[in-house]
């Protein structure tokens, strides 16, 4: 149960990762040009997890409930993706005039690992940040999957980018993208109702 609750927040995080798509170092990203690949990019989830299904029973979970369970979910986690949009409604140029503006580079992986990190700190406290370990060893072939599936529906729109966006550190935007999700439904009770779902599917 500890370990799905867990898995429960590392998707949360991960998917509010959408967020940071950067480059180099150069011009604010247009609104726009943000907006059509993050839609491409979200709406490929759930046709990426049917292509990657051979890929569940390594984290022991029938597929089939797998699915239904995330499915169950997909209103929360846009809810709590446009809930970090409003926070940092600056992050890309809306208009011409302010294009050009030069911001620091951003680095998607960073984020995944203070998530990561963030997802560490929680096992240690539960006491088990072993066996969370293997279920994520277990699951990264089926993650790899799934994000390359993404990255590859979307066009690859994410690494097509010449520009970067006005964001805040790495440990602030964990820290809001955990506010947005308790907001819009992972809280303690939307989690335990997930988690349990999730168990049910096989995975423990």
């Amino acid at each position: 149960m500890h370990i799905a609750n867990l898995l429960s927040s590392i998707a949360v995080m991960l998917a509010l990762g959408c967020l940071c798509i950067a480059e180099e170092s150069m011009e604010v990203c247009a609104c726009s040009q943000i907006t059509a690949c993050k839609d491409k990019f979200v709406n490929s989830l759930f046709p990426c997890l049917d292509d990657c299904k051979s890929h569940a029973a390594a984290i022991r979970a029938e597929f089939g409930a797998f699915k239904q369970c995330l499915q169950a979910q997909e209103g929360k986690f846009k809810a709590a993706l446009g809930c970090m949009e409003r926070s940092y409604q600056g992050f890309c140029a809306r208009e011409a005039q302010s294009r050009g503006q030069k911001v620091p580079k951003r680095d998607l992986e960073s984020l995944r690992l203070a998530s990561f990190a963030e997802v560490g700190k929680m096992a240690r406290k539960m006491g088990v940040e072993g066996e969370v370990r293997a279920v994520l060893h277990q699951g990264k072939k089926f993650y790899l999957c799934v994000m390359g599936c993404m990255d590859r529906r979307s066009d690859k729109c994410i690494k097509s980018f010449k520009c970067s966006l006005q964001l805040p550190g790495d440990q602030e935007l964990v820290r809001e993208g955990k506010r947005c999700a308790i907001n819009n439904g992972f809280n303690t009770a939307g989690l335990k109702a997930m988690c349990e779902c999730v168990a049910k599917s096989g995975v423990k």
